[in-house]
């Protein structure tokens, strides 16, 4: 009877049946030779092929096919199967294989679950005008990454302090009458998650309430009507010191300018102007005799003088850019005083008070 005791290269191993039989088999995996037949044909045989047939006596003293007695003449180790450690080649192999089976350890990053944390926060925030402030109420949201490489040692006060800049980038602009909108514009703002600058926190604020003092309201819209009436009279100062300018300097310069500028006035009365050439002589002799003119009224008037073509626009850009000459070499003072004379508007410092548009 055929029983497969080896096949060939595949490394299968068969138990044998009974009490006191061995396991059979083959270590000799790939090699095609079954050095477990010395328990079968005696010492030193081989099995050779893909299968084999034993015959054995049985301890009755039948033949019993499949198995193997337990006579000490085949002296065995106490384990029931072969022993398979391999040779010093066989390590070496073994242990090269790994080595270049191993993984790079830079492909592997450690992902730390991700947390979330609120914060309740409520605090003043300035507007245009000093003193006169919006109370902002919100849930702060924030997280921290830690594959970012960077670490902070306060991350909810980072969040915070991060949260109330954003923020006042836009009320410090604002007027308190615009706080409607400006809710819904902080609202908007701050809901988008970014990451805290330098660490590895980031943060962003839901729930925003912008409320604002009664009492703080009314004096933002006295402040506004303060601001309206100065505008007003501004503008009537600016608009009078042009017309003086205008006339001084281009109408009353000589008596054909006069007259002419007369006869466009009165819808030209040519014997009118005749009659009146006088009186218009001696305008341009007064306007002419001022021994009082300021500087900068010399000094745009000789600009002017050199190019007699400029528009409107373009004059104004002149006296700008001398404006611009005397504070670099002059100082603050001296700019200030020719644009007050030449009708510039006042260059407000970075901090006074004044509402901007709300953006």
């Amino acid at each position: 009877m055929l029983y497969p005791l080896s096949y060939e290269g595949a490394g299968v191993s068969l138990p044998g049946g009974g009490g006191g039989q061995w396991w059979w088999g083959c270590h000799s995996v790939g090699l095609g030779l079954c050095t477990l037949g010395q328990g079968v044909g005696g010492r030193g045989s081989a099995v050779r092929g893909k299968w084999a047939t034993s015959s054995v006596p049985h301890r009755s003293g039948q033949v019993q096919k499949g198995h193997i007695p337990s006579d000490e003449s085949h002296p065995m180790s106490s384990r029931p199967w072969p022993d398979f450690r391999p040779g010093p080649l066989g390590s070496l192999g073994a242990w090269w294989r790994r080595l270049r089976a191993r993984p790079n350890a830079e492909q592997y990053t450690f992902v730390p679950a991700s947390t979330s944390h609120e914060h309740p926060f409520e605090s003043p925030l300035p507007s245009a005008v000093y003193g006169l402030d919006f109370h902002a109420k919100m849930t702060i949201h924030w997280r921290v990454d830690l594959t970012t490489g960077v670490r902070h040692n306060a991350p909810r006060s980072a969040a915070v302090n991060d949260i109330v800049h954003r923020a006042k980038a836009l009320t410090e602009r604002a007027m308190l009458v615009h706080h409607a909108p400006l809710q819904h514009q902080l609202g908007a703002e701050l809901a988008a998650e970014r990451q805290v600058e330098g660490t590895h926190v980031w943060a962003r604020a839901d729930a925003v309430e912008l409320t604002v003092d009664e009492h703080d309201l009314a004096m933002a819209r006295k402040h506004i009507e303060l601001l309206q009436t100065t505008t007003m009279r501004q503008a009537e100062r600016d608009a009078e010191r042009a017309e003086i300018k205008y006339l001084r300097d281009e109408v009353l310069t000589d008596l054909s300018s006069a007259t002419i500028w007369w006869l466009i006035r009165n819808g030209y009365e040519v014997e009118q102007a005749v009659k009146l050439s006088r009186h218009l002589a001696e305008l341009v002799s007064i306007a002419s005799q001022r021994r009082d003119r300021h500087w900068a009224d010399t000094l745009v008037t000789s600009f002017e003088s050199a190019l007699p073509r400029l528009d409107d626009g373009h004059r104004a850009d002149v006296r700008l850019h001398l404006a611009k000459a005397l504070g670099i070499y002059g100082g603050s003072t001296v700019a200030a005083e020719f644009a007050e004379q030449v009708g510039l508007p006042p260059q407000l410092p970075p901090h006074q008070n004044g509402a901007k548009p709300l953006t």
